[in-house]
């Protein structure tokens, strides 16, 4: 069932490929350099606020497939039944027979997009978090400047400003790496995953509901 619908296909390959990555870094060094370089912590701020997402999206990932294969297969869907008895019920009300319920497949929709709405906000906010860190990083690299412009030329005093500098500008790059990777990649495309998902979900149950619920409907009128 887990294999049935593409949904879960395109997340295993996505997560595949950027698990990878990350495992990649791992090896070589640069995911322990990106948080040691890092004295804002913003760094840390963006990587658990992504993995509480991501396990997020993926549990809304997995009851979206299960609603699709369900409807596909017949075999009572949550969304198909519930959208069906909101149906039968206006169907119920006097002069009902030509009925447009373009309304409630808008609300629908409207509903199950609002399951996900977060991701894409916390997606734009970890972009955010990484153009805060660029610009608290350069603070810290023009501070260690302007201590160079007024420090003499003691050499101990001119290598910690130099460190300074460098600290600072580890903050501005790693965390607008992280920041876009995580935000402005990694979670944009389970945004994007599971919103096709679902308009594809509200176009099955809308077919459904006109080619075997109305026609029962009006045939029992």
């Amino acid at each position: 069932m887990f294999f049935r619908n593409s949904i879960n296909y395109s997340l295993i390959l996505i997560n595949s490929f950027f698990i990878l990555l990350l495992y990649t870094a791992y090896l070589m060094g640069w995911a322990n350099r990106v948080f040691e370089s890092d004295s804002s912590y913003i760094s840390y701020v963006i990587a658990v606020i992504f993995l509480v997402l991501w396990v997020f999206s993926l549990f809304i990932g997995s009851w979206v497939n299960k609603q699709l294969n369900d409807l596909i297969l017949n075999e009572g869907s949550q969304i198909y039944d519930d959208y069906s008895a909101l149906l039968k019920k206006r169907f119920e009300l006097p002069k009902n027979q030509n009925f447009d319920h373009s309304i409630l497949a808008s609300t629908l929709q409207v509903k199950l997009n609002l399951k996900i709405k977060i991701i894409s906000y916390v997606a734009n906010l970890l972009i955010l978090l990484g153009l805060i860190g660029t610009v608290i990083g350069f603070i810290i690299a023009v501070g260690g400047l302007g201590d160079s412009l007024v420090g003499g030329q003691n050499l101990a005093r001119v290598q910690t400003v130099l460190g300074q500098i460098v600290n600072g500008m580890g903050v501005a790059l790693f965390t607008t790496l992280m920041g876009s990777i995580f935000g402005g990649i990694w979670l944009q495309l389970h945004y994007e995953i599971l919103s096709s998902a679902i308009d594809r979900l509200v176009v099955l149950v809308i077919e459904k509901t006109e080619s075997e619920l109305i026609p029962s409907i009006i045939k029992n009128k």
